[in-house]
Parts: C-alpha cells; sequence; structure tokens
C-alpha cells in the first residue's frame, strides 16, 4: 500500500503525463513532411523512412522535377561567377499553401553564394504546386538538391536543353 506521500506523488505523475499529452494535441504542428531530391532523400519511402502523405511523394516531388530548369539556370549562372566549390548539397524548406502557392521559400544550406540562394529560393516562391487534398494547414517541404558541375559530359537532354554546364540530380 502507498502512503499519503507515494499517493501525492503518483498524482502529480499523472498529471503532468495527462498535460504533456493536452499540450502535445493543442498545440500540434503543422503537416511537415521532408523531401529529397538528389543526396539523402529523407521522405522517401527508401531505406525504412516512411513519408507522411501521398500528396508529398507525388504532387510535391512531381512539381519539383516540372520545374527543375529554374534551379539549373540559377546554378549556371553561380558557375559562370567561378566560384572555389560548385559541387554540392542545396538544401530548401518551403511552406505551400492551400491553394498551392508557395507561401515561404528558405536556403537551410549547402554550396552557394547569396546569388544562388537568391535566385532558387525566388524561383520555388513563384511555383504553383497542385491543391493539398484535404489539409487545413500549410504543407511543409524541406528538399536537398544535389548541383554537379559536368566536365565535358552531354546527355541527350543536355543537347536539347542546352544545359551542358551543370546538372541537378533528381532520385
Amino acid at each position: 500500500m502507498l502512503n499519503e506521500k507515494q499517493k501525492n506523488y503518483v498524482l502529480i505523475g499523472a498529471g503532468v503525463v495527462i498535460a504533456l499529452l493536452v499540450g502535445k494535441l493543442l498545440f500540434q504542428k503543422p503537416v511537415y513532411m521532408p523531401m529529397g531530391m538528389g543526396g539523402s532523400s529523407e521522405g522517401d519511402n527508401k531505406g525504412g523512412k516512411k513519408s507522411l502523405s501521398p500528396y508529398h511523394d507525388h504532387q510535391v516531388k512531381n512539381t519539383i522535377m516540372k520545374n527543375r530548369i529554374d534551379v539549373i539556370n540559377c546554378y549556371n549562372a553561380f558557375v559562370d561567377r567561378n566560384p572555389p566549390v560548385t559541387d554540392g548539397p542545396f538544401k530548401v524548406d518551403f511552406e505551400i499553401d492551400s491553394d498551392g502557392e508557395v507561401i515561404k521559400s528558405d536556403f537551410i544550406g549547402g554550396v552557394g553564394d547569396e546569388e544562388l540562394v537568391n535566385c532558387v529560393t525566388g524561383a520555388i516562391k513563384k511555383w504553383k504546386f497542385p491543391e493539398p487534398v484535404n489539409m487545413n494547414t500549410p504543407v511543409y517541404v524541406d528538399h536537398t538538391f544535389t548541383l554537379k558541375k559536368r566536365e565535358n559530359e552531354e546527355t541527350p537532354q543536355d543537347q536539347k536543353s542546352k544545359n551542358k554546364k551543370s546538372g541537378v540530380e533528381i532520385k
């Protein structure tokens, strides 16, 4: 049997647990889904990691693929400035509202200068995503582009798009 002091500790502990659970339910953050493109892919179903929604797996990834030319053009301008480091990850996060508009785009880290950052984040803000179905909160996406300068490598896609200097790896 518990004495009075032990009963009080049990009640206090139970109260703390209940308060934490209620707080978590009341102050739950909007849907956050990491996405990857090239490099590490935090949101893909590979490596035992699960994504939170089919919207991220399909609509977001497809929209990024369709608009990757914007990132390639920004990267080509960056390479033309002859920076000491040209290859590497470029991580951004952005917020998609219920209409599919990007309302915020931020650089998180990676290779690049201020002009590249402004160019890529500005381009992402202009992208239009499909409207997220049954999501009343903004959709958060973090995404890593793998930027790589191509050395005398020409693919059939390069011949068509005239983007021979660089590539954005898509996985």
